[in-house]
């Protein structure tokens, strides 16, 4: 009982975490006059029910598989679609650009961020690599969350949403204060990159766009690279299991592509990986301290029963 009590815990912190970005999100649209794109929000409320579906019935809801896999389903889409929102409105923020520092900081790990975009587009085949691994990231997150659910590793589906939904809040509340432009754009007298999907940023911190069209979101948080933090938190993930052999590969050509493909200064990258890596040590040694006490816990009463 006592186990199964902490296991809500768990399961609270997570929804508690996500739930504080929905309100915040909500708080800052009305505060500022936001608004959402005319049917925007059709497709999401159809998947989140079409998720929910199951649960209805009282025969699913208490299968233990199915519950946990729809709650993951439905924790991840509201997850995805409450973060993007919400680096919509930090970078309305419109605090000082801080690509110059970045770019200064690069150049101490001897990183030339202009050189290794010209390397890459030279390598036709490289490039094409690279642009098709950035892309896998978010089919990568749902393929790790069914799988994960399907082979009832119940405690690592909770430890990766747990960390991805810190890490998304982490990521997002720091770029507000430190946010760039992106390599591209700042390297844009020595390289001629398609920049087109940032497009919304000078906008957002202009404040002409105040419409959030959730089927038309870009990833505008650079440092420090959220592309990064999944990436790691994947492999994490899977490790010591079939999928870690297809998954840890891939998501190594992710990291080679965050810069070129994702517009990033290494420094966002080291950044991200400093963050995720911080963040699993942190997170394993508040998890064994709490099973720690609920052992001695569980030994007390015990011995006192």
């Amino acid at each position: 009982m006592i186990r199964y009590t902490a296991a809500l815990g768990k399961l609270d912190f997570k929804w508690s975490v996500l739930l504080a970005i929905v309100g915040l999100d909500l708080v800052w649209m009305l505060a500022d006059g936001w608004r959402f794109q005319a049917g925007s929000l059709v497709g999401p409320a159809i998947l989140v029910t079409a998720a929910s579906a199951p649960l209805l019935i009282k025969r699913y809801r208490q299968d233990e598989l199915i519950f946990s896999l729809c709650e993951s389903v439905i924790f991840s889409m509201l997850l995805a679609w409450s973060a993007a929102i919400f680096s919509y409105l930090g970078v309305s923020a419109n605090f000082p650009l801080v690509d110059q520092s970045l770019a200064e900081a690069d150049k101490f790990f001897a990183f030339s961020w202009a050189d290794y975009y010209h390397w890459s587009i030279a390598h036709d085949t490289f490039q094409r690599v690279l642009v098709e691994a950035y892309g896998t990231l978010a089919k990568q997150s749902w393929l790790v969350v069914v799988y994960l659910c399907l082979t009832r590793r119940k405690a690592r589906v909770r430890e990766f949403l747990e960390l991805t939904v810190v890490l998304f809040a982490i990521s997002i509340l720091l770029s507000i204060s430190i946010p760039a432009a992106g390599a591209p754009k700042f390297y844009a007298s020595a390289v001629h990159a398609d920049v087109s999907g940032w497009s919304h940023f000078e906008l957002l911190r202009a404040g002409s766009l105040k419409l959030i069209d959730l089927n038309a979101m870009q990833g505008l948080v650079s440092m420090p690279s959220v592309h990064t933090v999944m990436a790691i938190l994947l492999c994490w993930a899977v490790r010591r299991t079939p999928l870690a052999y297809v998954v840890i590969p891939l998501n190594i050509v992710v990291l080679l592509s965050t810069p070129v493909v994702g517009g990033h200064y290494i420094v966002d990258v080291l950044a991200g990986a400093v963050l995720t890596v911080g963040a699993i040590a942190v997170r394993r040694r508040w998890y064994s301290q709490t099973l720690m006490s609920e052992n001695f816990t569980v030994a007390k009463v015990r011995f006192f029963s």
